[in-house]
């Protein structure tokens, strides 16, 4: 028979060497995770900032009145918009007055003036009800569906920027 030369013992102790070097090596990566949890519980203090809260009359009251709605229209591939495209950039009053003059076709497009245009290859146009009245969110969802009934237009979505504690 061979000798057994494995140096735990049978009732499971450790050498006295090999015991405080794991005790260290466990209070070592105790105090990171514990670090690191305070961190994500609390967080780095430069990462936080405190929140501002407004009474809902000053955040409404400073929101602007708009008067226009702005629409992001994409049409199909129809060459006076593909002008007005290629052309925006460099003459924007020549690709607004070919627009006007392809729009007055169509009478979904009344009151529509192009506003510019993106990279994309959409036209922004903006859109403003009779009597110079702020649009309510029945009169832009209206003039939307409107747009979409248009069989060259591929999409129209309303460009407006959205207020806390605006019902409209």
């Amino acid at each position: 028979m061979t000798e057994d030369t494995n140096p735990v013992k049978d009732s499971g102790e450790m050498p006295s060497g090999e015991t405080s070097n794991r005790t260290g090596l466990y209070a070592f990566s105790g105090g990171w995770v514990a670090v690191f949890g305070a961190l994500a519980l609390f967080g780095a203090p430069s990462q936080q900032a405190a929140p501002v809260y407004l009474p809902a009359s000053l955040e409404t009251a400073s929101a602007p009145v708009a008067e226009s709605v702005d629409f992001i229209v994409r049409f199909d591939d129809i060459e006076d918009i593909q002008t007005c495209l290629d052309t925006f950039k460099s003459t924007p009053d020549s690709a607004r007055e070919t627009f006007t003059n392809w729009a007055s076709a169509y009478e979904s497009l009344d009151g529509m003036e192009l506003k510019k245009t993106s990279y994309a290859g959409e036209l922004i146009l903006s859109w403003s009800v009779e009597g110079n009245q702020r649009p309510s969110r029945a009169d832009i969802i209206a003039k939307q569906q409107e747009l979409l009934a248009m069989p060259e237009v591929k999409y129209a979505d309303p460009d407006y920027t959205a207020h806390a504690g605006d019902a409209r």
